[in-house]
């Protein structure tokens, strides 16, 4: 009805948008998982730390090309 007097069309939602939601939700809990176990009193590796920064720049990479 709201489209009869005006209102926009709802659009599909993007595919590919989805797509960079699921993948920075997973980032955003192994980051998550990491700050729990550093505010915990745990010793985190540095590799660990990197890999996220690595997954981060490549999801960067990715989505803006």
């Amino acid at each position: 009805m709201a489209v009869l007097a005006g209102a926009p069309v709802p659009q599909p939602p993007n595919v590919d948008l989805l797509a960079v939601r699921r993948e920075v939700n997973a980032l955003g809990v192994n980051v998550h998982q990491i700050a729990r176990r550093v505010n915990g009193g745990e010793r985190v590796a540095a590799v660990e730390l990197q890999q996220m920064v690595d997954m981060l720049h490549e999801l960067v990479r990715r989505w803006s090309s």
